[in-house]
């Protein structure tokens, strides 16, 4: 008795199907758009009024009639009944639907006449491809009904000049700037994908980090910062002895470094306190974004060494790097179980921990994720995940595994 609908809750059944893009999607049927109302006396919707049932006339039949006696007097809105039956009460009637023969009728319900209107106006000027859109993302549409219009521009301006080898900052459309593009990268994604042409969209790239590369714009240069750790290495225009550089990877990839080692480390001040060694360089590491380390073919023929906090990102890392660099060997420095053991007292919480399968990890970097993921050192000291930063290591235990490490690689 207590979910009996009162008004408001058949006010609220009918917001819900403006919410779930109903109206939206029988407006975009075929030329509902030119018709002057959708509905009709012969094609009318109807919303249902949960009300008594035999059993509650039964049980409550004096609850019963004043439940239906308040929508009996209801004068606003047409209500369709129906007779139920009962031995004890005979027949009675009962409310079953809220009927609207009329769409305006039923937005003036939900309060949504006007933004009825404007939506319908906006659909029957909108280019086919984006109708067709609209019709399989109704509630996106919804959702974004406000600055849909600006994201037109944005598409029809692909739409005209696919892969346009442009900076974002360039486009010069009305009202749109590159903060609105930045911001809505996820919804003209979607839009982008279901209305250009496959060879202009590169599947490989991410709908939102990837958004440039993958509709063809310009990305802000990658940046690769190395340092020199072999004062016999010398590079051309530059005459301090192990300098600290930054380069574009385009000018990296076309480098050539007469070293033989490569300790690529995650972490700055790490990377800044590389010891000197013979025939190597350091690379400052970006997280994952790794791919334009992958560009420089150079580094293929070097000896890799990779360090990273010990943590189950750090692992990630590590394996996705392993995949970009290949077929080149990498190795890695204290990413491995007995590591983690004994320098368990300076671990701190992982906030979100990775759990999924890497498939380029060694057996000691595996037991070292394993023990991660299950938490077998957070159990010991009360963590839920834990991860070792680089920073609480030993420095001289990393000097003396790197210069045993690259004595080992001679």
């Amino acid at each position: 008795m207590d979910k009996w609908s009162d008004k408001q809750a058949v006010k609220q059944k009918a917001l819900e199907l403006w919410n779930k893009g109903v109206i939206l999607k029988m407006l975009l049927e075929e030329r509902n758009l030119l018709k002057m109302d959708l509905l009709s006396k012969e094609h009318p919707l109807k919303i249902k009024i949960d009300g008594p049932k035999s059993a509650d006339i039964k049980d409550d039949f004096e609850k019963a009639m004043l439940f239906s006696s308040k929508w009996f007097m209801q004068s606003d809105l047409e209500v369709e009944y129906t007779e139920i039956s009962s031995r004890l009460m005979g027949h009675q009637k009962v409310p079953a639907y809220v009927v609207f023969y009329s769409i305006y009728d039923f937005l003036a319900f939900i309060g949504k006449r006007q933004e009825y209107e404007r939506l319908r106006k906006a659909l029957m000027f909108m280019p086919p491809y984006l109708v067709s859109y609209i019709r399989k993302k109704p509630l996106s549409y919804l959702k974004y009904s406000s600055i849909f219009s600006k994201l037109t521009l944005i598409v029809n301006y692909l739409i005209r000049h696919p892969r346009p080898g442009i900076y974002l900052r360039e486009l010069s459309l009305p009202s749109v700037d590159t903060k609105f593009i930045e911001k809505h990268k996820g919804i003209l994604s979607e839009i982008l994908d279901s209305v250009l042409p496959p060879e202009f969209i590169d599947q490989d790239e991410n709908r939102s980090s990837g958004f440039e590369k993958r509709y063809g714009f310009l990305c802000k240069p990658e940046r690769i910062r190395f340092r020199i750790l072999d004062p016999r290495i010398k590079l051309p225009f530059i005459s301090k002895e192990c300098p600290d550089v930054t380069l574009d990877s385009q000018s990296f990839a076309g480098l050539t470094i007469d070293c033989q080692y490569v300790i690529v480390c995650e972490n700055e001040i790490s990377f800044l306190s590389l010891p000197k060694l013979p025939s190597c360089i350091g690379i400052f590491g970006s997280g994952y974004g790794f791919s334009a380390l992958g560009q420089a073919q150079w580094l293929r023929s070097k000896k890799i060494i990779y360090w990273g906090d010990l943590d189950t990102h750090g692992l990630a890392i590590l394996s996705e790097f392993r995949k970009t660099m290949f077929p080149c060997k990498v190795d890695s420095i204290l990413m491995d179980f007995d590591t983690l053991n004994k320098y368990k007292q300076y671990c701190v919480e992982e906030p979100k921990a990775r759990n999924n399968e890497l498939m380029s990890l060694n057996e000691n970097e595996s037991l070292a994720y394993r023990a991660l993921v299950e938490n077998k050192i957070g159990k010991e000291i009360g963590l839920e995940h834990v991860r070792l930063e680089q920073e609480f290591i030993s420095w001289d235990e990393v000097t003396d595994i790197l210069k045993k490490r690259i004595g080992e690689l001679l």
